[in-house]
This record gives structure tokens, C-alpha cells and sequence, in this order.
């Protein structure tokens, strides 16, 4: 249980409901597009939970590996301008995912290859919504960069410190402690010493082909060539 001594309560004010609906309505475009392709995908993040800012981003994820040519040309096919593309590894064990940005904030992201258990509940724990649920005006419970878990409420969210007590935040979300753990180590490791590098960012121009980028990342490096063995 959530010891009311522990949790905060916020009041959206009409500014943040108004950036609120602009940016799920971005969202409801792009997941609509993706829907009547029968791709399964996801709004996740603030855009999911409510708390948004101004500097909020629409991250639109599909969980599925697909080819880069088969989204980008649904992209185009639909209208939507890519603004530029990136390869991203985080480490050498972590999953391999392109990100095609349509807007500066807005980006549709997919892997490679399939996600792990603990990757795809990620999902969960930051908070993700589907193209039905945001019709439907959705709200969803995740946790944020601040390590606060956001419980949506009629008037606004309230939110409550993960660190407190993990097991509630996980039974909350119905995901793994496993997942809270390493996210946890993983946003304190970066408040402690800043961020660190990714193994792997690679910028594409609108106009280049991500697969024949991938070919040639993967000449070049052992790992990236193992890790996409199914992919090349």
C-alpha cells in the first residue's frame, strides 16, 4: 500500500491538459497509420501517463522487429515527413533500434530484433497506451525519469517516490521487480556520474537507406554482425 504521507498530488492547470491533447492528438494520427496496418503500437511515456510539458516528446513505439524499409515507406505512404533517422545501441547487450523522427519531438522507434522479456515490460513500467486506448481518452499509471510512479487522476496525477518501496510499484504496475531494479540503478548511476555514451548512435539522413547503413556498421563490427545475424 501507498502511505498517503508519501504521495504528492498534482492539479493540471489549463495549459498542461491543452499540451496534453496537442500531443496525443500527434499521437492518435500516427497510431491510427500504424493500426490500419495491423502493426501493433504503442504511445508510451507522459503522453501515456498525463504528465507532460512543454519539452514533453510523442515516442511511438512498435515492440515487433520490422524492416526499415517496410515503416518508412508506411511513413511516406501516409505523408508524414522524416525529419532524420538513427540507428541506437545503448550497450553491446542491449537491443539494436532504429528511431525515425517525423517531427524533432515526435519519434516512431522499432528494434531490430526481438526485444527481451525485460524490454518489452519496459513498456509497462514507463507506461503505454494502444490506438484504442487513446480514443478512448486512456490514462495509464508508469514510472518517470524522476523515479516517481504517476497514478493519473481526474484532476491531474498523483505521484509517489519508487524508491519507497519497489514491491507496491511493481505490484502497481503488475511488472517484475526485476525491471525496477535496473531502472532504478540505471537513472541513479546517471544522476551520480552523468550521462554516459551509447555504444552505438548512428545519424541517417532522410534520403539514406537504414538497411545499407546496417551492412556497413556491420562490417565493421563483430558484435553489431552477431547481434543481427537473423536481420542481414
Amino acid at each position: 500500500m501507498l502511505k498517503k504521507t508519501d504521495i504528492t498530488h498534482v492539479i493540471y492547470d489549463k495549459n498542461t491538459w491543452q499540451i496534453l491533447r496537442i500531443l496525443r492528438e500527434k499521437a492518435r494520427k500516427i497510431l491510427s497509420i500504424l493500426n490500419s496496418y495491423n502493426i501493433e503500437a504503442y504511445v508510451i511515456g507522459s503522453v501515456a501517463r498525463g504528465d507532460v510539458n512543454k519539452n514533453s516528446d510523442v515516442d511511438i513505439v512498435i515492440p515487433n522487429p520490422y524492416s526499415p524499409y517496410f515503416i518508412e515507406d508506411i511513413i511516406l505512404r501516409s505523408c508524414l515527413p522524416i525529419y532524420y533517422k538513427e540507428i541506437v545501441m545503448a550497450t553491446p547487450s542491449s537491443v539494436i533500434k532504429v528511431n525515425i523522427y517525423i517531427e524533432e519531438k515526435v519519434c516512431i522507434s522499432f528494434p531490430l530484433v526481438s526485444l527481451s522479456d525485460l524490454e518489452r515490460e519496459f513498456l509497462k513500467y514507463c507506461g503505454s497506451i494502444s490506438y484504442s486506448d487513446i480514443v478512448l481518452g486512456k490514462r495509464i499509471a508508469g514510472v518517470n525519469k524522476k523515479l516517481c510512479l504517476i497514478i493519473p487522476t481526474i484532476y491531474g496525477h498523483i505521484s509517489y517516490p519508487v524508491l519507497l518501496n519497489k514491491k507496491t510499484v511493481a505490484n502497481i504496475l503488475d511488472v517484475s521487480l526485476s525491471i525496477i531494479q535496473e531502472r532504478t540503478q540505471m537513472l541513479l548511476r546517471r544522476a551520480r556520474i552523468g550521462r554516459t555514451g551509447l555504444y552505438l548512435r548512428e545519424i541517417i539522413p532522410p534520403e539514406v537507406s537504414i538497411e545499407k547503413v546496417i551492412k556497413t556498421l556491420s562490417q565493421k563490427d563483430p558484435i553489431l554482425r552477431n547481434r543481427l545475424r537473423n536481420f542481414l
